[in-house]
Order: structure tokens, then C-alpha cells, then sequence
């Protein structure tokens, strides 16, 4: 885990660093139909650096503050990013959906 060399503020820095950087190459590629396998790839890498950075996030919580306010906090977070999240899914959808594999 980079986070036991490195400490939990730079792990969480360079996690996001590369998410964004994630992000950015998918937005450029993304309108090019025949990348759609590295549309995919990215999507893919931006979700499990999202989730490393989630659990580095959670960790410092715990250290940080008292159990009362880290539950709520942590309660009304994950809610908000559940809302933002829902509402934002169908327009991150291309309206015509592309088969990655002539198999399916």
C-alpha cells in the first residue's frame, strides 16, 4: 500500500492527482468511436482510484473525529455524492450505445 510509505495526505494528493489525470484522457478520447476499449479502461481505473481514495478518506476520519460527528458526517456525504452521482449518470451515457466485443 503506498499508504504506509508515503502517509495518508500524500497517498490520498497523488490518488487524486491520478484520477484527475484518469478523467481528463477519458474526456478527450471519449467522442472517438473506435477507442471505446480505452473509454472503457479508464472508466474502469477512475472507479478503482475513486474507491482507494474513499478508503484513505475513511481512515482519516477515524483518526480525526470524535464517533458522533464522523457518523453523521460521513452519513451525509455519502448521501450527497449518492444524489450528485444519480443525477448525473445519464448524462455521462452516449445515446447509442457501442458493443466493445463482436461476441456479445
Amino acid at each position: 500500500m503506498p499508504q504506509e510509505k508515503m502517509g495518508r495526505r500524500w497517498s490520498h494528493t497523488l490518488l487524486l492527482a491520478l484520477n484527475t489525470i484518469s478523467l481528463l484522457v477519458n474526456t478527450i478520447v471519449a467522442n472517438k468511436p473506435e477507442l471505446a476499449i480505452v473509454v472503457t479502461v479508464f472508466c474502469l481505473i477512475s472507479k478503482f482510484i475513486c474507491t482507494a481514495t474513499f478508503v484513505i478518506v475513511y481512515v482519516q476520519c477515524i483518526e480525526l473525529f470524535p464517533t458522533c460527528i464522523r457518523n453523521s458526517g460521513m452519513g451525509l456525504t455519502i448521501l450527497a455524492c449518492t444524489i450528485i452521482g444519480n443525477e448525473q449518470t445519464p448524462f455521462s451515457q452516449k445515446k447509442k450505445p457501442q458493443k466493445l466485443c463482436k461476441l456479445f
